[in-house]
């Protein structure tokens, strides 16, 4: 609230400047005036505070959540290496996790809408984990790790935040460490921030969003090892993980929208819808091993991404060699970086969300255009 109305310093220059002469009655009348225009401010004040500390929360009762389930590692950046051959590293484990994750919550809430970093053993570098989390707008950023260490003994869940000051983080952890101890029934190493590690975890210091990084357990004890490999161990921590997010979110406010449970004959058409409604960039690609296709034109979405895949002063033939191995349609455009000097740049396809963008970068850069990036522009 903005107090405006009133010129309280002109009030109280005025009282300091009151004549000497005046009468008891009139000096207490005066006195009076004053004494109204304090409860007046402190009033007003008080209720300006109030209202900031107790922002409604209708607004959120219709809010549609989206959260970020980030699966550790993956592609040639294994984690920590199982320590069996019959048993998973650190990636696979993760990627297990994540996706039962995610499965838990769209199985069971309309209005919160899961973003993967990664669905299946691909290399994404932290760079391009924050970029998935800040372009999708994601309100929340969870990431899904296994521990290790020297000391073989050493067992149990940990929850990492940036900082204790970010008090969403820290709440999200603590729900998320109570499920961890109550329902799963995992020893809980506690909460720990960049003070306590010495050190910052980058996808929770450069993501726009509150976020904790779990760790499930450690590889490195041979017990927790096989629990963490087996499926009843990685539904039971991924039960674990949904209930932590779920009750952090109802007791942030937000009214949760819960499916309904689909009947037993429906399951089929269920499933048979979900299999349309992928992506066409994953199916092409993953599925049927071709290049990715033109994504959907969806309309409410403002930006498109492409994948540059080179740039020269001069202009490259169409035809050239390389150019061919991607067997794609291949776009020129000429920018002018410098006064007089054209630069021109060579971009492939065109999606509509960051995840799609990664799959045709990964496709590209395995057509041995390694330095391969991806573009943002507004659409037209």
């Amino acid at each position: 609230m903005i107090i405006n109305s009133f010129d309280f310093r002109n009030f109280f220059i005025n009282f300091a400047l009151l004549p000497s002469n005046l009468s008891f009655s009139n000096y207490f009348s005066t006195m009076k005036f004053v004494l109204v225009g304090f409860v007046l401010l402190f009033t007003i004040c008080t209720q300006a505070l109030s209202q900031k500390d107790s922002a409604p929360k209708s607004d959120k009762e219709i809010e549609s959540i989206r959260i970020v389930i980030d699966a550790g590692h993956g592609g040639i950046d294994p984690g920590t290496e199982g320590s069996k051959d019959n048993l998973k590293d650190e990636k696979d484990i993760t990627l297990d996790i994540a996706l039962k994750v995610g499965r838990f919550i769209n199985d069971n809430y309309e209005n919160i809408q899961v973003v993967y970093t990664r669905k299946r053993d691909i290399t994404v570098s932290l760079e391009q984990r924050v970029a998935i989390a800040n372009e999708t707008k994601a309100d929340y950023f969870v990431s899904i790790h296994c521990n290790s260490s020297k000391k073989k003994e050493i067992y149990g869940s940990q929850m990492h935040v940036h900082d204790f000051t970010y008090r969403k983080s820290t709440k999200l952890a603590q729900l998320l460490d109570e499920e961890f101890t109550t329902r799963a029934k995992r020893n809980s190493k506690g909460l720990f921030n960049s003070k306590d590690r010495r050190f910052n975890l980058y996808v929770l210091q450069y993501t726009n969003m509150p976020g904790v990084l779990i760790e499930t357990g450690f590889l490195s004890h041979k017990q927790e090892e096989i629990f963490l490999n087996s499926d009843n161990g990685q539904e039971i921590i991924a039960s674990a993980v949904y209930r932590g997010i779920k009750n952090f979110l109802t007791a942030s406010g937000y009214k949760l929208v819960e499916k309904e449970k689909p009947k037993t004959e429906d399951k089929k058409m269920t499933a048979k819808k979900e299999n349309e409604n992928k992506s066409t960039i994953l199916v092409s690609y993953k599925e049927k091993n071709l290049p990715p296709t033109k994504a959907k034109n969806p309309k409410n979405e403002k930006v498109v991404y492409k994948v540059q895949i080179s740039a020269s002063p001069k202009k490259i033939s169409m035809n050239h060699a390389d150019f061919k191995k991607l067997d794609m349609k291949i776009e020129e455009s000429k920018n002018e970086e410098k006064k007089g000097v054209l630069t021109y740049k060579y971009t492939v396809g065109k999606v509509y969300t960051i995840e799609d963008a990664f799959i045709l970068m990964e496709y590209v850069q395995k057509k041995g255009f390694k330095d391969a990036f991806i573009i943002k522009e507004d659409r037209e």
